[in-house]
């Protein structure tokens, strides 16, 4: 990407046929009435941009990483930086050394391929997020997931996807996710889950 990008100080939609880098810049300009990025490749650049705020009105965000795996010690936490993001979606083998940095204000979460994402607890730290309503797991039917919420979880979802996943466990309390509406499964295998104790 040229850096011309940075004068652009009108743009509200940035769609990019990504992973693409955006270019670095030493000052503290910021693209101010940006609402929507995506294609941008997971990297050091993009998590520095983020923690600097240089998108301080964005609502809707894409990552996306293909050749190498990418932990989420500073991308998760940099997007705190962006008080008005709602959607967030992720391409990519991202590993979770902890997942506690999820932003609060997020609306709707798309994962594809999440390699052993949903593992460690992972599950309970989505079901806590207030303001969630749709979630949205894709994997390539080797990737494993681990349902286990309380019946606290997901007080706001409406809408939650599974699809090409390997449900390993499934643990979820009386009353969780009171608000759904859809229920989508696809191409998924379940491992010892037993559901007799779900009441939705």
């Amino acid at each position: 990407m040229p850096k011309g990008i940075w004068k652009l100080q009108k743009l509200r939609h940035l769609y990019l046929d990504g992973p693409t880098s955006l270019p670095r810049t030493d000052n503290t300009v910021t693209l101010p009435n940006l609402q929507v990025l995506t294609g941008i490749a997971i990297n050091e650049g993009i998590e520095s941009l983020f923690a600097k705020a240089r998108f301080p009105n964005v609502r809707k965000i894409k990552l996306e990483l293909h050749s190498i795996r990418w932990t989420e010690s500073g991308l998760l936490s940099s997007l705190h930086h962006l008080r008005h993001l709602q959607t967030l979606k992720i391409y990519g083998l991202i590993l979770l050394s902890s997942p506690t940095s999820f932003h609060l204000t997020l609306t709707k979460i798309t994962i594809f391929v999440g390699a052993n994402l949903f593992g460690g607890g992972v599950m309970r730290v989505l079901g806590s997020l207030t303001n969630l309503r749709i979630l949205k797991v894709v994997g390539d039917g080797h990737h494993q997931i681990t349902l286990d919420c309380d019946e606290s979880s997901f007080c706001q979802l409406e809408v939650f996807k599974m699809a090409k996943m390997q449900v390993v466990h499934c643990s979820m309390g009386k009353g969780e996710m009171p608000r759904l509406q859809s229920l989508i499964i696809e191409c998924c295998d379940f491992f010892l889950c037993p559901l007799k104790n779900y009441v939705g």
